[in-house]
């Protein structure tokens, strides 16, 4: 077999690449963790489908993925084969979907199973292993993933041998024998049983003479007890017409009770009800008492709240018109100042001294621009959060109302506790004021954002008068007869502005800032007494509600009390019906048991009687059978024999001299593989009886988890390549021997062990192998390199 391309769909990191391969020695090169077992893992789903407990649907498609799948091309015995398996994702499982196969140009679609039955005809795998979970052959000879390398060494030895019982296909010997013992076993039990059967042959001849004066004797005593049968039962039935009297009057007795029972069960639930609405009650009195200290702190507000939400706008407006003619009548006076003062020195340097300032402050608008945007920006997000808020409240305070009427879940239909209602509607009007507050927040930095607008308008404002001033200025420069005039202009527009200033000066800003302040904390008050008010008032509701339920409840227990009373006369008065039917029933019950065990009795002297006259019809019968069993005991001690003396060692002979021709190459080859690996002379290895590495450390033996990791890995993989030959060698109808897939082999090796791989590939002399790796160092080892990346959960192969 010779592996030629694998396409991947969806498997695992990778979405959609195709990887080739190359006769002779390939390393698929990558970081840790980059997509390289994935390859492995591909091509083995592949070839043999999903494996229970090793390779799962789930492992395999990607995650977020409905569906994936691979396309294997290979080709063996000259024929081109392409394979490709599906994998679709339905409910929470993942699962194969038909796939087909093409040989030499013909393509046949396939079940899973039937892919990996096609597949096992190809390589020369055994057909027994169509229903396993995974092919050993393949996993022992081909690819062994890098985690199972080490595991068979681990393995109790028993463990160890049905491993290589199955992959050599010997394993049949020792069920051949346990079924073999079984089956001698099953004989020597038959053998028992027959003994049993016929050792009572003399005395069945002597019960015969006993059944027949048995079968006189019972005849007599069936007719004697006929008699006492018929007068007992008249008896009994005169008993049963009077017991059936007093049934009657203590049918009557139980509704009674039934009915009082009733009655008491519904009084106790009405006290406890009763029980319940008063510790309401009491928590709404001190709700009440609460709030109405809360409204008693904070006094009496007489303000009108729209009238000072109108004040607290006109005062913020108005202060804000303020500053910002502030502003820009000093800036405008800046501005013309110093035009007038430049002036003064030479009319031609005054101007194209505005003219470069001008220039400059205009480098400034665009900056200016951009804040005015991002401010803009900044308005919106308030607005969202402003409308999200009043949303919140609003949410709120429909839960409040929606809990006061609330009496049941309307999930689970179980009565809502009134400490939870309490505690629920205390929450949400810890959200509404939380909201109240963040709103005024809100609001305050709303006010604030729009301040900022409103003077970087005023900026962009004062820049476009600059820039109609750097236009007058240029024009100026080409007309300086008219300096003289615009001088004048000059100073009558300072002037104006001076009066102007003035003016704004004079007006006294600390009493608006004083006034905004006030109003928006009476404000706040008037929300917090209102929200108050409201739960007095929903408070004050629940209370009468639970007085009027208070009072309908004594009435019914009052009616109740009444009820039970006069059911409880009446049952006194059947004081003694009760004793009278236990007495009748008892005597019934005595006359019954008596009739029963006459009737017993009779039923027992007829079947005995008829049992006694069937022995005696098949006594004959049974002693003719007993002959010809005695025959069958000779022919079973004699199957018995041969089988424990004879079979049964043959088959442990069998195999045992299959054992030993793959022990002695296993183990040859086994020293070879470790000595070009381990190059010293501390450390040597071969295989014990039962297939079990002996490490010899400077003549001494030692366990394998006593070495280093480099150490370990040697002997799992000399283990490994020994293995491999002794399969190939051994079953002759493989077609995968051409080919071998390692999985981080040099894991924990030195560099001096890495150097000695070199060497282990050249003697391999495969057709194919390829090498999975993340040392750099393995690419002066081989033919062809596949360089395996992963970005962003994605593995591509580089080319």
């Amino acid at each position: 077999m010779l592996l030629k391309s694998l396409r991947l769909e969806n498997i695992r990191s990778y979405t959609n690449d195709n990887i080739l391969f190359t006769p002779g020695s390939s390393l698929l090169l990558g970081d840790i963790g980059s997509g390289k077992t994935t390859v492995l893992l591909g091509i083995e789903f592949a070839l043999f489908g999903l494996i229970r407990g090793d390779v799962s649907g789930t492992t395999l498609l990607r995650h977020g993925k409905s569906f994936g799948g691979v396309e294997l091309c290979f080709s063996i015995d000259d024929k081109d084969i392409i394979i490709a398996r599906k994998l679709k994702r339905k409910n929470d499982a993942v699962m194969q979907d038909a796939g087909y196969i093409i040989i030499d140009g013909k393509r046949i679609d396939c079940t899973p199973v039937e892919l990996k039955s096609k597949i096992l005809e190809l390589c020369g795998y055994s057909e027994d292993l169509l229903n396993k979970n995974t092919s050993l052959i393949y996993r022992y000879t081909v690819y062994t993933p890098q985690e199972d390398m080490k595991a068979i060494l681990f393995e109790s030895k028993e463990e160890r041998l049905d491993t290589l019982r199955r992959i050599f296909n010997i394993d049949k010997y020792k069920r051949i024998r346990e079924n073999a013992l079984n089956y001698a076993k099953e004989l020597r039990s038959l053998k028992k049983i027959l003994d049993v059967k016929i050792s009572d042959l003399e005395l069945r001849k002597s019960e015969l003479a006993e059944k027949i004066i048995l079968s006189e004797s019972i005849d007599k005593e069936k007719s004697s007890l006929q008699e006492d049968l018929s007068a007992k039962t008249r008896v009994y039935d005169d008993n049963l017409k009077e017991l059936k009297k007093y049934a009657l009057q203590i049918d009557d007795l139980i509704a009674l009770k039934n009915d009082l029972a009733i009655s008491d069960n519904n009084l106790k639930n009405k006290k406890s009800e009763i029980e319940r609405i008063s510790k309401e009650l009491s928590i709404v009195d001190y709700r009440i008492r609460e709030y109405e200290n809360k409204l008693k702190d904070m006094g009496v507000i007489d303000q009108d709240e729209k009238q000072l939400k109108g004040t607290l706008q006109d005062a913020e407006e108005k202060l804000s018109k303020i500053n910002i003619a502030k502003e820009t009548i000093a800036d405008r006076l800046k501005s013309k100042g110093d035009d007038l003062k430049n002036m003064v020195v030479d009319d031609q340097a005054s101007l194209n001294a505005k003219r470069s300032a001008l220039m400059k402050r205009l480098e400034e608008k665009s900056l200016i621009e951009k804040s005015l945007e991002d401010h803009k920006k900044t308005l919106s997000a308030l607005s969202l959060e402003i409308n999200s808020l009043n949303i919140s409240k609003s949410n709120s305070e429909k839960i409040t109302v929606q809990l006061k009427d609330l009496s049941t879940c309307p999930v689970c239909l179980q009565p809502v506790d009134l400490s939870h209602k309490v505690k629920i509607i205390d929450k949400e009007h810890a959200n509404i004021i939380d909201a109240q507050r963040r709103l005024a927040d809100m609001q305050s930095k709303y006010s604030d954002a729009e301040k900022h607008i409103a003077q970087y308008q005023n900026s962009l404002e004062k820049l476009r008068q600059d820039e109609l001033d750097l236009r007058e200025a240029n024009i100026k420069l080409g007309h300086l007869t008219e300096k003289v005039e615009g001088r004048k202009q000059l100073e009558k527009d300072i002037e104006e502005l001076k009066i102007k200033k003035d003016k704004l000066d004079k007006i006294d800003i600390n009493k608006l800032i004083e006034l905004i302040s006030k109003n928006r904390k009476m404000l706040s008050n008037i929300e917090v007494r209102k929200h108050i008010e409201e739960s007095l008032k929903d408070k004050v509701s629940q209370k009468q509600e639970i007085l009027n339920r208070t009072a309908i409840l004594n009435e019914e227990i009052k009616s109740l009390t009444e009820t039970s009373n006069n059911i409880m006369t009446k049952v006194s008065s059947y004081a003694d019906i009760e004793k009278d039917f236990k007495n009748k029933k008892s005597d019934i019950e005595r006359l019954g048991d008596e009739l029963k065990g006459l009737e017993i009795k009779m039923s027992s002297i007829s079947k005995d009687l008829e049992i006694v006259n069937i022995d005696i019809k098949k006594l004959n019968e049974d002693i003719s059978l007993k002959n010809k069993i005695k025959e069958k005991i000779i022919y079973v001690t004699e199957l018995n024999h041969w089988i424990s003396e004879h079979f049964i060692s043959l088959t442990s002979t069998i195999e045992k001299a299959i054992m030993q021709k793959v022990h002695h190459e296993f183990d040859e080859l086994f020293r070879k593989w470790f000595d070009i690996m381990m190059d010293t002379n501390d450390l040597d290895v071969r295989l014990d009886e039962e297939f079990t590495p002996i490490i010899m450390q400077n003549n001494y033996e030692t366990e394998i988890t006593n070495l280093s990791g480099g150490e370990r890995t040697s002997v799992a993989l000399a283990y490994r390549l020994a293995l491999n030959k002794v399969i190939n060698d051994f079953i002759s109808t493989i077609k995968t021997k051409d080919i071998l897939i390692l999985d981080e082999p040099t894991d924990g090796f030195s560099t001096e062990q890495l150097d000695k791989m070199r060497d282990v590939f050249d003697e391999l002399r495969m057709g194919q192998m390829i090498i999975v790796s993340h040392e750099a160092k393995m690419e002066s080892y081989v033919q062809n390199i596949i360089r395996i990346v992963k970005n962003e959960h994605n593995s591509k192969v580089m080319t």
